[in-house]
């Protein structure tokens, strides 16, 4: 029970901190007005990229989208390769699901563009131009303007739903891997790593849906559906474990998800995030700066999730098989004797 308990507490720590930095853009947004930012007008956005707000949001995107990028290539990718290990196949498996994961959103885009904005034929396009009048034109662009917005922000929403749905899914995973652990260090090693990258995460879709003016509950549920989800997860395997369930079944199924999942975020990195940076405002320089710097945060969370990978075999790195603080008692104990 003392091992539950364990487990609940970094559950708890998990999720309300992802809960704090989740809602941090929020305050940010009202400090610098995002809200006044409108990226579905490029003439405006042109007149506006040197404005502080402007470079602000550009600069939080970029550096969103580079905590991505690592978590992409550097986290999920090789989890899933290393979970299809045993399948023997001349395809490079992991990328080839991530692939499909990316063309299925890229796909599903497309099909809602097409009924939500219809292209008109050749000969309704040659005849509203040679036969309507000034009026007519007028108001049939102002129709095709206001059809056009639409379509970007339906679109804008859909890739927020998915970067979510993706990150949660994922995070539940995380959730229930941590409820496995057999040891109390194997728990807080597990908590450690999740932590790290899933704030920077949290506070990355925080900003995406701010930059999609997300109103205020489809910004509430969306970071409470993230946080919470390692809850869920974490809750189903504690539940797993205590009915002695053998988890190994449903791992494939979870690896291709997740390969599906990683597909998903990578669309949305490259043909909404930084796409939009690019056009919020910042110079080149500044977007690369961005880019890298997010990138570069999310790599010491890989040196915890390492650790908490071998956890188990014999590393100098390892932690004893005891509890958490009871180690760390007996190394204050012991340098205070030196």
């Amino acid at each position: 029970m003392y091992l539950v308990g364990e487990k609940l507490l970094a559950t708890f720590l998990i999720v309300s901190l992802s809960l704090f930095t989740g809602f941090l853009p929020l305050l940010l947004a009202k400090k610098y007005d995002f809200s006044s930012i409108d990226s579905t007008q490029p003439l405006l956005m042109k007149k506006q990229k040197k404005n502080p707000k402007n470079v602000t949001l550009s600069f939080l995107l970029n550096l969103g989208g580079g905590v991505l990028l690592a978590n992409c290539f550097c986290h999920w990718l090789p989890e899933v390769r290393e979970g299809l290990e045993g399948i023997e196949s001349f395809l490079p498996l992991a990328e080839v699901i991530m692939i499909c994961g990316f063309f299925f959103i890229s796909g599903l885009e497309e099909v809602l563009h097409h009924f939500l904005h219809p292209h008109r034929s050749a000969e309704e396009r040659e005849r509203q131009e040679n036969y309507g009048t000034d009026g007519e034109r007028s108001e049939d662009n102002h129709k095709e303007k206001e059809h056009q917005k639409t379509s970007a922000q339906v679109k804008a929403a859909l890739r927020s739903g998915f970067v979510v749905l993706a990150l949660s899914f994922h995070s539940m995973v995380e959730g229930f891997a941590l409820s496995l652990e057999p040891e109390s260090s194997g728990v807080w090693m597990n908590a450690a790593a999740t932590a790290l990258h899933k704030f920077v995460i949290s506070f990355s879709v925080g900003v995406e849906l701010i930059s999609n003016k997300a109103s205020l509950s489809v910004y509430s549920i969306s970071t409470c559906v993230f946080s919470f989800a390692a809850a869920l997860g974490s809750f189903i395997g504690i539940i797993l474990t205590e009915l002695s369930y053998n988890s190994d079944s449903i791992d494939l199924p979870l690896q291709i998800l997740q390969g599906l999942a990683t597909g998903t975020i990578l669309y949305v990195i490259f043909f909404e995030i930084f796409p939009k940076a690019k056009q919020v405002g910042g110079t080149g320089t500044q977007h690369i700066f961005a880019m890298v710097l997010g990138f570069v945060i999310f790599i010491p969370s890989l040196y915890f999730h390492g650790a908490e990978h071998h956890h188990g075999e014999p590393t100098q790195t390892e932690c004893p098989n005891a509890t958490v603080l009871d180690y760390c008692w007996s190394k204050i104990n012991t340098s205070s004797m030196i």
